[in-house]
């Protein structure tokens, strides 16, 4: 489903971006993180906010038709 146009598609982009920031931020944590364990939650944590980023920006993407998924057009 697409979002709709104008302030909600806006607010979701926002959203998506701002996921899409912590999950960097989380990551460069878990780079420096000595304790394995630490550094392994901190990176669940970055995948699942670029799961909800990935989430806020498919619902602003129009849908991809049948048949066409990963073909390009001329």
């Amino acid at each position: 489903m697409a979002c709709d146009r104008g302030r909600s598609s806006t607010s979701k982009l926002h959203k998506a971006d701002h996921y899409r920031d912590a999950a960097a931020r989380l990551r460069d944590m878990a780079e420096g993180e000595p304790i394995g364990r630490l550094q392994t939650l901190l990176l669940d944590l970055a995948d699942q906010h670029e799961e909800l980023a990935e989430m806020f920006q498919a619902r602003c993407l129009p849908p991809t038709p049948r048949g066409t998924l990963g073909q390009s057009t001329p």
